[in-house]
Parts: C-alpha cells; structure tokens; sequence
C-alpha cells in the first residue's frame, strides 16, 4: 500500500513538473514572438516584435493607417517593413518607417510635443544677455528696471527640477549693481566647468572674474582686464579637453573628423548613449565599427562624413545619422531626457528625433534667436524676448 501510495505520489509530481515546463516553454517561444498560424495545419510562425512606447502614454498606434492599439504595448507582425504613426489629441504626431525582423523587438521610443505649448513668464523686469551654464542648470542674466531700481542687478535662474512638484523655481538675486558697476553694462561666459562667470563691459574696458561658489562681494570682485585674453585662452584649451576625453568613449577613428572647437561642444544624449558631433573634416565611416545588437536601427543612416555637417552616432548602435547643415542650425542641443535635438532655423524652434526623423516645429512665435535653453527634465524651453518665456512643451 506503501508503495503504491509512492508511486501514485511521484506521478502527480512528475505530471506538475512536466506541465511547468511545457507551460514555461510556450512562455519562452511566446515572448520570442512565435504565433500559431493555421494556415498551413496547426503550426508555429515566427513574428516580429514591435514595442509602441510613448512620452506621454495613451497615444493612439496607427501601422498602415490601421488603427492597432495603444501605447504602451507590444504588437506581433510578420517580418516586413511598416508605416508607424503615433497620435493623441493635442500633441503633434509622430510617425517613422520601421522595418521588422522575426523574433526580434524594435521598440518605438515616440516622444510627443504639444501642438499649442503653454507660455509663462520667469521675468517681469526684463533680462539682459542671458547666457547658459555648460551644465545646462542655470541661467545668469542681467536686470535693469527703471521701475524696480532696488532690484536690479544680477540674477541666476536654476533649469533643475523642484522637489515640489507644484512650486516653480523663481529667480535669484546673485549679486546687486555697485557703486558706479551697472551688471545691464556686461556681457557674461561660463568657465568651462561652470563655477566662474567673466563679465565684460560692453565697451571692453574692464572685464571681473566671478566665483559663483561663493556670496558675490564688490570687494572681492577680481579685476582680470589684463588677464582676460589669457584666461579665455585657458578655457578654450579646457573646453577641447572635455571634447577629446569624450571622444575617447567612441571607436578611435572618431579621433580623426569630430571638431573639437568650442563653438561646436560635441555633446553626449542624455542616457549617454548617443554622441552629438560636428564633422570638421571628410570621413568615410566604415561598417560594423562594433558589433551591432540584432535590433539595430533600421533608418536610414549616412557613413559618408562631410564637414561642416553635425551628426548623431549611437554608441550601442554603431548607426550614424545626419542632422543638418551647421550654417543653417543655430543653438543645436539635446533635449534633455529624450531622443530627440532642439535648433533654431528660419525664426522657428524646431526638434528632431536623433535619427533625423521627425523634424517638427514646437515653437513660431516671437523670440530671440540668440538664446535657447531646456529645463533639464525637458520639459520646457526657455526663450527671450525681453524677458525670459518657459514653454511647456511635452
């Protein structure tokens, strides 16, 4: 009775133990994308695998102007090339050309922009030469109102996030008008790392170092007139410093076409993974400069490097995508926490995915073409017109 009461006992164990691996393997063969097709008999068929992701979610997916679902959610399709649009009401579409390979996942990544961004004001008392910190945190910029004469001064704005959400960061008051130094009189530049801030009159005559890691005091103020040709010297040797350690993360032969100029920071996205450059010179961009992963992006890239031109490598890729002409780009960035770029061309505000797709307009609207900056959750932008605009675009 024993016994039989073993063996009845190892069946039901062996039984459980099959069904757990039978199930975990139709799990396995369902998450590599195989479908039963009845085509032909009763039978597995191997599908492609696309992943429709959104910012914000809830976008409506359209694949050959066939409404499928929603994102955010997986779609299996035989192996083949696709039209993908991704819409939601009071956002600008996205849309690309995907091609699908079977068992293989290409994932969408659609970063959406509102159609009509909402506007607010950081200033009211006008802001004169702004200029933005090479860690894209802050904005300094001058005030000189006839109608708030105690507030004037020079003032610093923080592109960070609140803790609060519902709190906005407001400008700062960083340094008051001294004795005869009027701060509206100045233009300003950033070190390369950020910390020091030269100020030079409008005319040239006297240039200041400033410390912004410490209170801003008329006494201590730095008189570097005779030194300012030497410091900027030392900060463009920095900045091409910064370029070619970057440099060094990417395949050596990037050593040979990347600027390493200051007016053209080759910049890295904001995972890292993907490198903004300019070509300086002509370069023809070999294949397969790492191993590429099987869902390697299918878009159209371009290997024949040509100078004066900015580029996008994706480092996990090895795909290399043109962005523009650098005579027709002004103030080209990433925008923070996405795929995509940000540039001023024809008095619009434009963003590009990394790819070179989806070239859309977010902005047409008066501003400044000589400055542009992002909060750096990417969320808005930062224009002037006499004073400072946040626009909410995403």
């Amino acid at each position: 009775m024993v016994e039989k009461r073993d063996r009845r006992s190892l069946k039901v164990i062996l039984s459980i133990l099959t069904a757990i691996i039978i199930v975990t393997s139709l799990i396995i063969i369902y998450a590599q994308g195989y479908r039963i097709s009845l085509e032909q008999g009763i039978n597995l068929k191997a599908t492609g695998i696309l992943s429709v992701t959104s910012k914000p979610k809830a976008a409506s997916v359209y694949i050959n102007n066939h409404l499928v679902t929603a994102t955010d959610n997986i779609v299996n399709l035989p192996p083949g090339d696709y039209d993908v649009k991704i819409v939601k009401d009071g956002y600008t579409p996205w849309q690309k050309r995907i091609s699908l390979k079977k068992e293989v996942v290409q994932q969408t990544d659609a970063y959406l922009f509102r159609t009509t961004p909402d506007i607010r004001s950081i200033t009211f008392s006008g802001a004169i030469n702004p200029v933005l910190s090479p860690t894209g945190t802050k904005i300094i910029y001058a005030v000189a109102s006839a109608s708030a004469s105690k507030n004037n001064g020079l003032y610093q704005y923080d592109l960070t996030n609140n803790l609060l959400p519902l709190s906005k960061n407001q400008p700062k008051l960083i340094a008051v008008n001294f004795h005869n130094l009027d701060w509206s009189k100045f233009k300003f530049q950033f070190s390369p790392d950020g910390k020091e801030l030269l100020a030079t009159s409008q005319n040239g005559n006297i240039s200041y170092l400033i410390n912004l890691e410490e209170p801003i005091i008329y006494q201590k103020l730095q008189d570097v007139t005779l030194n300012k040709s030497i410091i900027l010297a030392s900060w463009k040797r920095a900045e091409s410093v910064q370029i070619q350690e970057s440099i060094k993360k990417l395949p050596a032969v990037f050593q040979n076409f990347v600027s390493t100029a200051s007016s053209s920071l080759a910049l890295f996205s904001s995972n890292n993974e993907r490198f903004l450059y300019l070509a300086r010179s002509d370069y023809n961009l070999d294949d397969n400069l790492i191993l590429p992963p099987p869902n390697q992006s299918t878009q159209a890239q371009t290997r024949q490097i040509k100078k004066g031109n900015y580029y996008v490598y994706d480092i996990k890729d090895d795909t290399n995508f043109k962005i523009g002409n650098a005579q027709d780009l002004t103030l080209l960035s990433w925008l923070p926490d996405s795929n995509n770029l940000i540039f001023i061309q024809q008095d619009k505000i434009f963003t590009i995915d990394y790819d070179g797709t989806n070239l859309r307009p977010i902005f047409s609207g008066k501003f400044s073409n000589n400055f542009l900056a992002s909060k750096t959750d990417g969320s808005e932008i930062i224009i002037l017109d006499d004073n400072l605009y946040a626009l909410s675009i995403r």
